[in-house]
């Protein structure tokens, strides 16, 4: 409801403010050079990592959207069929490494779909790039990091993979069908 039919206003909370905060002072650093704020200063040494790594390219918050032929289009594009955000992408020759920053607590076992998506995507952008590494940083768990490879050759199953959930989402944008689905973010 708050992301789609947009009826419900997410007035935020402590930890997605702090995850704001985090994100947008990190994009300021590698972008503008601006020292990381005092509060979280303590992860320079992880984001320093990433920042003084030889890459030929360094995109950082890049917005990638595609339409429904699979091609890339502007951000607001009529005819977006999905979007995703990089919070850090790096590109060396045929290779990339795409980075997301998290905030929260480590969850071992994460589920990479947003990361197979963001780098199916950033491949479509790209199309020197074969293999990419994604990564979650851990930020609050010293760096840790939860790491998936795939290349070009794992795209169709990529697709196959969440084709259904986005034709779900797409029925559900044109016929105005929003069924609730609880979930821990919920508010009581």
């Amino acid at each position: 409801h708050m992301r789609i039919k947009r009826d419900f206003k997410d007035e935020g909370n402590e930890n997605s403010a702090f995850g704001t905060h985090v994100h947008d002072s990190i994009a300021q650093y590698f972008l503008k050079n601006k020292k990381l704020p005092l509060d979280i200063s303590y992860i320079k040494p992880i984001i320093d990592v990433y920042k003084k790594a030889a890459f030929r390219e360094t995109h950082i918050e890049l917005k990638l959207a595609i339409n429904q032929k699979y091609k890339p289009v502007a951000w607001m594009a009529p005819d977006v069929y999905c979007r995703a955000i990089v919070d850090a992408g790096f590109v060396q020759g045929p290779k990339a490494l795409l980075v997301d920053w998290k905030t929260g607590k480590m969850k071992p076992d994460s589920e990479a779909t947003q990361l197979r998506l963001s780098a199916v995507m950033f491949m479509l952008f790209e199309p020197d790039v074969n293999e990419v590494t994604m990564r979650y940083v851990w930020l609050m768990n010293n760096g840790k990091t939860t790491t998936f490879k795939m290349t070009r050759d794992d795209i169709p199953a990529v697709w196959n993979e969440l084709a259904p959930r986005l034709r779900r989402y797409q029925h559900a944008h044109q016929h105005d069908e929003f069924p609730a689905n609880p979930s821990g973010l919920c508010r009581k």
